[in-house]
């Protein structure tokens, strides 16, 4: 009976290492089921990204371009200030601003009275 009972106790030993196997491979499945998941996401994720892409390039170059023509914008609104600014001192009859003018401005401010 010792030999019986000896191997009943050890068939419920190799049972439990069975059963703890297969509960650690059943988590090993679930993982990989999550991980297939994961990829079908990240490859959806992927296909999205390639839309955008180029859209992102196209948006920045827009950005560029208008950062560029407001830059020139400045300039050529600087150069107007400064320019009606000359004029009203002429207008005015400023004679610093005359000095300061050269004989440039009186060129021009004699040629647009004529």
């Amino acid at each position: 009976e010792d030999g019986a009972a000896g191997g009943v106790l050890a068939l419920a030993a190799a049972r439990n290492d069975i059963e703890a196997r297969l509960q650690e491979l059943g988590a090993e499945v679930s993982a990989l089921r999550s991980d297939q998941d994961l990829g079908q996401h990240v490859g959806a994720l992927v296909a999205s990204l390639k839309d955008i892409a180029p859209k992102v390039v196209s948006h920045d170059a827009a950005l560029k371009q208008a950062a560029q023509d407001a830059g020139g914008a400045e300039a050529r609104l600087t150069r107007l200030e400064d320019e009606v600014s000359r004029l009203v001192a002429e207008v005015e009859g400023s004679p610093s601003a005359q000095e300061d003018a050269g004989p440039e401005s009186s060129a021009t401010l004699a040629s647009s009275a004529a």
